[in-house]
């Protein structure tokens, strides 16, 4: 029997570990880094990720647009 490239315990951690930290952090990047949010929206967004890790990241990314404008591109 050959055996798969990935096996289950590694797609489990992938999606269990992984994928929710990368989010996690991305959010927490996205929210520190975005212009015109004000002090206080920023503070309240960063601690609603922290507090609530996966659900606060998915709803920043929801909701997001509302709130200030996009960093400008580096490079």
């Amino acid at each position: 029997m050959s055996r798969n490239l990935v096996d289950q315990p590694t797609l489990l951690l992938l999606f269990l570990v992984v994928i929710p930290f990368v989010l996690f952090v991305s959010a927490l990047v996205d929210i520190l880094r975005r212009q015109g949010i004000d002090g206080v929206t920023r503070l309240i967004w960063v601690l609603v990720v922290l507090v609530l890790p996966l659900v606060g990241a998915v709803l920043w990314f929801v909701l997001r647009s509302r709130f200030g404008t996009a960093p400008a591109p580096t490079g």
